[in-house]
């Protein structure tokens, strides 16, 4: 195209026309010509007219001429001017004085039409040619009429030495210029073809999948081939193209990347994007978000101040929330003329509420960077912002310590996870999307994440501690049942180093693997509680073996977790049980030298809570006042012959636990009663 422009121009054609929409290329054309003439012919003067400088319609001639002056005045030369007369080397002075424009009196309010005749004279005497290039005018107001530039331009067109080009979008033109009379060649700036764009994208998509390759780690399950790339790689490009079902990505992106201009500043946005966050987001996602940024602003913004909502299913919704949202939708999707490529391509996103009625584009919502996802990690957020906030954990450290803990070193997978516990950073969860270790390999992370837990905390371990939660609600789900005795070994593994050094740890391990043990469907809780014995009943026997004096019981306990104990002794049924376990009795030894401490780990053991009394208050606030009482089946089974000591016990407790207090109550009203409730054992 811009070979076919300089031909006309080294015709002398006086006006050509270069018609195509907003963003067509229309100036990467004229920037190709302006260069051609700087390489070819330097005597030519290029001259770009800003019409947005005249305030009126009156204006634009004046506008265009000072444009001229502009130019020559900064490129006149006196010293190929020694032989004109004195009244001319004055005239164009070798510096840009600025002496043409007094000349030319451009800031009066006169007629500017007149003075192309002194134009002429100027590039006669400097034996100089100017292109003059009007772009734009269908950017001014809508109030201005073309009168004026047309006059201008049949003006011009008379003048030796001047060649105007005019880039205009006819759409976008007001009335009054006709381009059949006044141009002598008229050269329409093609369409944007489909194909291009695909060759185009499929390159640049190339680049961005290889390019960052030895950075970033392979994605598990990195999502469903969104833009049909290895299907259009195997059929070639135009017969994936002019596939009879044209409802494909690449077709809906080039609907929507129709110009130049947008295809530019789509690709540009990628590349910085991708530059950041490669490894970090789904590349298709971003494609599509991209697209739609830079060709469909509307629905762009629709979705970024809808994201929260639309991403949630409708369960548990406040109702009519939903459907607003969806009419909301409905009425931006209805507003944008692409609608149909639009919603296709926010489809792909697999966002639950932006989801076509029809039958939705398959695996949309495979990836595990997907920006339908929400939680700690907000894909979506990330692709919005172009980077990622100083305090985000990277996708890609987690995928590291996943590889390397996959080779046999979990250290690094380890320390991560406890951290991201103590932080309450995105860590945990980012290993939880990605990992699908094996049971052994889980139990090898947890072996190694219990060791960090004991340099860290010693006796203190949380039994709940956040960490093992997570490995163990994983195992569970990805357990086959022929693999709980692996489970249980484990177990009996772990008991035998640590219980001697953190009982709230001993019991950690009794939920860890309650939880993790995978449950046949239709299993009833007899068997679950036969199983929860069980297991609670291999960490007793290495209690039973391990810690025989009272002091090794106060070494092993944590004043933080009252109810160590009553998670061991849960499931404790029956006085031969108690008695084959030794743990109750040894808590009252422990507790004649320290009875604070093993004060509340008797009540957490013995208390029965029921549900909160609705009370109201002298200022007539309704209230729940909770209650609680002692077990005395429990009592009698686990301290046969001891009651009334352990109610003695529990009636001296001088913490400020809310729980233990309410047992303190009753374990004084048990004691004044004159019938204690539990026979005359005592």
């Amino acid at each position: 195209m811009s070979d076919r422009v300089m031909d006309h121009i080294r015709k002398n054609e006086p006006s050509i026309a270069l018609i195509g929409p907003m963003g067509s290329g229309k100036s990467s054309i004229l920037n190709l010509v302006f260069e051609c003439i700087a390489q070819s012919d330097p005597s030519t003067l290029v001259v770009r007219c800003d019409l947005w400088r005249a305030r009126t319609p009156e204006e634009i001639p004046q506008v265009i001429i000072s444009s001229i002056v502009n130019a020559l005045d900064s490129v006149c030369d006196t010293i190929g001017l020694r032989d004109l007369p004195y009244t001319y080397r004055r005239l164009v002075a070798a510096e840009p004085s600025g002496t043409l424009h007094r000349i030319f009196s451009i800031d009066d309010q006169t007629t500017s039409l007149h003075k192309l005749d002194r134009v002429y004279s100027i590039l006669e005497i400097l034996d100089r040619r100017i292109v003059l290039a009007v772009e734009d005018y269908e950017r001014l107001p809508s109030s201005f009429n073309a009168t004026h530039l047309s006059r201008f331009l049949w003006a011009i067109r008379d003048i030796p030495r001047c060649c105007t080009i005019i880039a205009l979008d006819p759409q976008r033109m007001a009335k009054g210029i006709d381009f059949a009379k006044l141009c002598d060649s008229i050269e329409i700036v093609p369409e944007m073809p489909t194909e291009q764009t695909a060759r185009i994208l499929i390159d640049r998509y190339e680049y961005w999948s290889s390019h960052y390759k030895n950075d970033d780690l392979q994605v598990p399950d990195g999502g469903f081939d969104k833009f049909e790339f290895d299907r259009i790689k195997e059929y070639g490009i135009q017969s994936y193209l002019l596939n009879p079902v044209h409802r494909n990505p690449i077709n809906m992106v080039a609907k929507l990347l129709a110009t130049p201009r947008f295809v530019k500043q789509a690709m540009h946005r990628i590349d910085r994007v991708w530059e950041q966050l490669h490894g970090e987001v789904d590349l298709s996602d971003l494609i599509i978000l991209t697209v739609l940024r830079c060709c469909a602003p509307d629905t762009f913004r629709f979705i970024v101040a809808n994201i929260r909502v639309a991403r949630l299913t409708s369960d548990g919704l406040a109702p009519g929330l939903i459907d607003g949202l969806r009419q909301n939708w409905k009425r931006v999707l209805s507003q944008e003329t692409e609608h149909e490529a639009i919603c296709y391509l926010v489809d792909m996103l697999g966002v639950e509420q932006l989801r076509a009625e029809r039958a939705p584009y398959p695996n949309a919502s495979a990836s595990p960077q997907g920006v339908h996802l929400g939680g700690t990690t907000d894909y979506f957020a990330r692709i919005i912002s172009g980077t990622l906030a100083d305090d985000e954990v990277r996708d890609q450290r987690v995928l590291r310590d996943i590889k390397s803990s996959k080779s046999g070193n979990h250290h690094e997978l380890a320390d991560g996870l406890v951290m991201s516990a103590e932080l309450n950073d995105s860590y945990m969860s980012t290993w939880l999307r990605f990992s699908k270790p094996s049971v052994q390999e889980f139990l090898d992370i947890a072996t190694v994440v219990i060791d960090t837990l004991l340099v860290r905390d010693s006796s203190e371990i949380n039994p709940n501690e956040p960490v093992l939660l997570a490995i163990s609600s994983r195992l569970n789900a990805g357990q086959n049942i022929d693999e709980w005795t692996r489970i249980e070994n484990w177990l009996r593994t772990q008991a035998t180093q640590h219980v001697s050094k953190s009982l709230s740890l001993a019991s950690g391990l009794v939920l860890f693997c309650i939880r993790a043990r995978r449950r046949d469907e239709g299993e009833g809780s007899l068997a679950q509680n036969e199983e929860e014995k069980r297991l609670a009943q291999i960490v007793l026997d290495e209690i039973a073996a391990q810690i025989v004096t009272p002091q090794q019981l106060l070494d092993s306990l944590s004043v933080k977790y009252p109810d160590t104990v009553r998670v061991l002794l849960h499931n404790v049924c029956t006085e031969a049980e108690a008695k084959n376990t030794g743990l109750a009795s040894l808590l009252l030894r422990a507790a004649e030298s320290s009875e604070q401490q093993i004060i509340p780990q008797l009540i957490y053991l013995l208390v029965v809570d029921s549900p909160p009394t609705p009370t109201w208050t002298d200022g007539g606030e309704l209230i729940g006042v909770e209650h609680s009482t002692i077990n005395f089946e429990r009592l009698h089974i686990l301290f046969n012959g001891h009651e009334s000591d352990v109610l003695e016990l529990l009636s001296r407790y001088s913490g400020s636990d809310e729980r233990c207090l309410r047992v303190k109550n009753a374990a004084q009203d048990v004691l004044s009663s004159q019938d204690t409730g539990i026979g005359d054992s005592h």
